[in-house]
C-alpha cells in the first residue's frame, strides 16, 4: 500500500489524527462521520498501524506490513463505506 493511494481516497494529514502518533512517523486519517480511521507509517520500516476511533480507547487496532488498500477496506468494512472515494 502506498500513501498516495490513501490520499486519493480522501485521507489527509489532520489535527484530528492522533497526537500521540505524530512523532513516530507519517500519520494520515479520515473521519467517516461514524468513525475516525488513522494510519501511521513508521519512518524506519514498511509496517503500518491502523486505529479506528480514539487512540486510547480504539474500536479496532492492528499492525501490518502486508496490506493493500483493498485488504484494508475489507478489514474496515464496518467503518469504511465501500462507495466512499
Amino acid at each position: 500500500m502506498k500513501l498516495a493511494d490513501l490520499l486519493e481516497l480522501g485521507f489527509r494529514d489532520s489535527v484530528e489524527c492522533p497526537e500521540a502518533w505524530q512523532n513516530k512517523g507519517h500519520v494520515v486519517c479520515r473521519d467517516f462521520g461514524h468513525a475516525l480511521i488513522s494510519i501511521l507509517w513508521y519512518a524506519d520500516s514498511s509496517e503500518i498501524e491502523v486505529i479506528v476511533g480514539d487512540v486510547h480507547t480504539p474500536l479496532l487496532y492492528f499492525r501490518s506490513a502486508l496490506l493493500t488498500v483493498g485488504h484494508l477496506q475489507s478489514l474496515l468494512r464496518d467503518y469504511w463505506p465501500v462507495t466512499t472515494a
